[in-house]
């Protein structure tokens, strides 16, 4: 093992791997406190990855977490909707997409990510020039038999008089009308494939576009920027007439679950989309999504896995020659060929979560709720995919470990749990350092609105009064009591009559 893998592997990001599990997460000094997330975990990463990752990071001189996650990201994107793990959860299935972004500063080499994505997109590249060679030819022949036969059928029908301007009989009517039906069927399956070529990859579309694009490759695709000013300023309304923002499809993108749009101009889309997305931009669009309150409230920004990396001190070129070495760079794309021979299969490839590993999910979990009914109750809806993309997340890494030796994944191991669970808390850490900015200037003004309110009351009242007369919830008053000692007092006051005690806040 490198020095630098070691390093990685002692780092408070995977305290606790070694020992069957991750660490508890505790903060520092309170709510406005957060533990460092420490190195980018590459130790974790199937050896496959770990090889295209720490070869990728040492030829562009990058942090690893930037071809790390776009690692992550291109796995769980190449089997398309047919990867699942099963018993994670009760009651629930979980897909293999994830949303990765990342923010790095001008110049710094960002394109490094395209590195591990290369092998997706050869593969999307292949399709589709298979499909013009072959398909699209076949296709076009066809389209136009069946347009002329159906114009002479219909023109049979209006006259009444068939072939050789023969009389048509009630059973030949219905006959013609059964053909035309079918050929009609079979002119509107082949419009939408001759309208673009088959991709497993889109860049910056528009929510319109992106349905299109999805109807028309399975319903499964990997949204990949690596500028994506464009896709997030178009997810948040900046170039539509309302500014209104324009990520419901990637809600259900990542969720799996059936999106509808009807338009007058565009007709009806239905679909059940499956979204993978890489987004690499420069820090201050991920400020201006992180900063959108719609984003927030909606889920969002609680569905990406986030980061952002930097330059540190720019290193010379000291003349050696880098790249990428081939067996690496072959090794990694025979996994994603994996992944996407999956995407192909008839059904889908159903991982079977073993106990110890839906142990770790479950203490990850309630890891997650403590800190939601507690200090971080302000950004409770944030943590609130913390199990789901630790269970993603191990989907990858089962694809990777299972391909990198010619097979298909079969189950989510204890081991892979682990592992999983270390990238999603240094994933977890980093997201709310970001957000932290943020969070501090909320809880100050949510400060200042409760002092305002006690200050209508002499100083003191009752959580139910400031929730009733201002709208200030009680885990609000909570989270900023918490937040701010020095500030609030609650204490509980049994009052003279039956019932349970009221919950006071006092302003100090």
């Amino acid at each position: 093992m490198t020095g630098a893998a070691a390093a990685v592997e002692s780092s408070p990001a995977t305290a606790g791997i070694a020992a069957g599990g991750p660490g508890v997460f505790v903060p520092v000094t309170g709510a406005m406190e957060l533990p460092e997330p420490g190195d980018f975990p590459v130790g974790v990463l199937s050896p496959a990855q770990r090889a295209i990752v720490e070869s990728t990071a040492e030829v562009y001189r990058i942090d690893p977490a930037l071809p790390g996650m776009a690692s992550l990201a291109a796995l769980g994107a190449s089997p398309g909707k047919n990867l699942w793990v099963t018993g994670a959860v009760a009651g629930r299935e979980t897909p293999s997409n994830l949303f990765v972004i990342a923010a790095a500063p001008k110049s710094y080499g960002k394109n490094g990510a395209s590195t591990v994505v290369a092998p997706l997109l050869a593969i999307s590249d292949r399709r589709a020039m298979e499909f013009r060679d072959g398909a699209r030819p076949r296709l076009c022949r066809e389209r136009a038999v069946a347009e002329r036969r159906s114009r002479l059928i219909t023109e049979w029908l209006a006259r009444g008089r068939g072939e050789s301007n023969r009389a048509i009989e009630a059973r030949e009517r219905e006959d013609l009308e059964g053909q035309l039906g079918e050929l009609q069927a079979r002119m509107a399956e082949i419009d939408p494939l001759l309208e673009s070529e088959p991709t497993l990859w889109v860049g910056s579309y528009t929510g319109a576009a992106l349905a299109r694009a999805l109807a028309r490759n399975g319903e499964a695709l990997l949204c990949f920027c690596p500028e994506a000013g464009d896709a997030i300023r178009i997810a948040l309304g900046r170039f539509s007439k309302d500014a209104k923002a324009d990520f419901d499809l990637f809600l259900s993108g990542y969720s799996v679950e059936p999106w509808s749009e009807g338009r007058i101009t565009r007709g009806s889309v239905n679909i059940r989309p499956c979204i993978g997305t890489i987004w690499l931009c420069q820090p201050a669009l991920l400020r201006e999504l992180l900063s959108n309150e719609e984003a927030m409230a909606r889920g969002m920004t609680a569905r990406f896995l986030m980061f952002a990396v930097d330059h540190g001190t720019i290193p010379h070129d000291d003349g050696l020659p880098r790249f990428v070495p081939g067996e690496a760079a072959t090794r990694w794309a025979r996994v994603l060929e994996t992944g996407v021979q999956i995407r192909d299969m008839d059904g889908p490839c159903r991982l079977a979560c073993e106990p110890e590993a839906r142990e770790a999910f479950r203490a990850w979990h309630n890891e997650s709720v403590d800190l939601r009914n507690g200090d971080f109750r302000d950004v409770e809806g944030e943590l609130g995919r913390w199990r789901e993309n630790a269970i993603r997340i191990a989907a990858c890494l089962a694809l990777a470990d299972a391909a990198d030796h010619g097979q298909w994944p079969k189950a989510i191991s204890g081991d892979c749990a682990s592992r999983a669970l270390g990238l999603c808390r240094w994933a977890a850490l980093t997201a709310l350092r970001l957000m932290q900015a943020g969070r501090v200037e909320r809880l100050a003004a949510g400060a200042d609105r409760l002092a305002e309110a006690l200050g209508g009351h002499e100083g003191v009242t009752t959580l139910r009064t400031l929730d009733h007369r201002h709208g200030i919830t009680a885990g609000e008053v909570r989270t900023l009591a918490g937040a701010f000692p020095e500030r609030f007092r609650l204490t509980r006051q049994k009052g003279g009559g039956p019932g349970r005690p009221s919950e006071i806040c006092t302003l100090l």
